[in-house]
């Protein structure tokens, strides 16, 4: 077996990419409150039909929430991984655990 790298010590050339994996993060937490946001502003009011434009924006709002909230957390794990940001992945898997608990939270409500 090989010996596992030490940690990078931190320098302030590390910090920036540190800040936007962080800053994906934050958007990825934020991307529900967002998307409500979003479907509100786009869907239509009470008892009037859907229009056929005001489906297909709701169609690209769901996919674009959807791929984000897939691929952004892939991205940041992966990327803090192999630069060795050990507080950036550590953040980032607590926040995919407790993500994963409030979706199983809401599927025993219902």
């Amino acid at each position: 077996m090989t010996a596992r790298p030490a940690p990078a010590p931190f320098t302030w050339r590390r910090a920036p990419l540190s800040m936007l994996l962080l800053a994906l993060m934050l958007l990825w937490m934020l991307s529900p409150v967002i998307w409500l946001y979003a479907i509100g502003q786009i869907g239509p009011d009470s008892n009037v039909a859907q229009t056929p434009e005001q489906s297909r924006a709701l169609r690209v709002a769901d996919w674009t929430t959807f791929s984000y909230a897939l691929i952004a957390p892939m991205v940041v794990v992966s990327v803090s991984w192999w630069t060795r940001r050990r507080v950036v992945l550590t953040l980032t898997l607590s926040a995919l655990a407790l993500g994963a608990l409030a979706v199983i939270a809401l599927l025993l409500m219902t």
